[in-house]
């Protein structure tokens, strides 16, 4: 069945690709013509500054988190992106009329890597902070103070991130590969990309 659009071939196997056992296989031959074409339109067509991609790059694991949690937010009430020689950001979320989920991000020349989310209740406050993905011995560290009746209790937790990461990825592939639903589903990435979107058109609209 067709859609209707316009398609154009980019590469192709030899041969049909059997989906059986554990590891699956196969060489795709690209056509360089095809695929000059693909990379130049996605390199002019964008307006997209260097400051936007950073923001599209390490705000979108925060977006995710926050959505799941508490669903798409209703508005976006301030947004800016500001460098070189740094890119950093500034956005503010709005949950309705009470609620604001604030996000920073920034892309420097520190060596390591820095994420965290703080969730603020009238009882309680969160504090998750993740190490980089990519490194093998990093912990996911979560701390929950509450203040419940004049009495204030702390609750730590640690897991390995890394772990987490390869079980994300695998169950991504899989799903590819069997057909069942990814634990992060379509709909909650599409509402990342909304999102990000939204705050990008409102930091363009106010440098013009």
């Amino acid at each position: 069945m067709t859609s209707g659009k316009t398609v154009e071939l980019v590469g192709a196997t030899q041969g049909s690709v059997a989906l059986v056992g554990s590891n699956v296989q196969t060489t795709v031959q690209l056509d360089p013509t095809i695929l000059k074409k693909v990379t130049d339109s996605l390199a002019n067509t964008t307006d997209a500054t260097p400051a936007d991609r950073v923001f599209l790059n390490l705000a979108c694991h925060d977006l995710a988190t926050v959505i799941a949690l508490y669903g798409e937010p209703t508005g976006v009430q301030h947004a800016e992106l500001w460098g070189p020689p740094d890119h950093r950001g500034t956005f503010i979320y709005e949950y309705g009329p009470e609620a604001r989920f604030v996000l920073t991000v920034a892309l420097t020349d520190r060596s390591w890597f820095d994420q965290s989310l703080r969730l603020y209740t009238p009882t309680a406050t969160a504090d998750i902070s993740w190490p980089s993905p990519f490194v093998d011995s990093g912990l996911t560290q979560a701390r929950v103070q509450r203040l419940i009746d004049g009495e204030e209790t702390v609750t730590t937790a640690n897991a390995p991130s890394y772990q987490a990461f390869r079980e994300e990825l695998r169950d991504f592939l899989w799903a590819i590969v069997d057909g069942h639903a990814p634990r992060s589903p379509f709909s909650l990435g599409a509402a990342v990309l909304r999102w990000q979107f939204e705050a990008l058109k409102l930091d363009h609209a106010r440098r013009r």
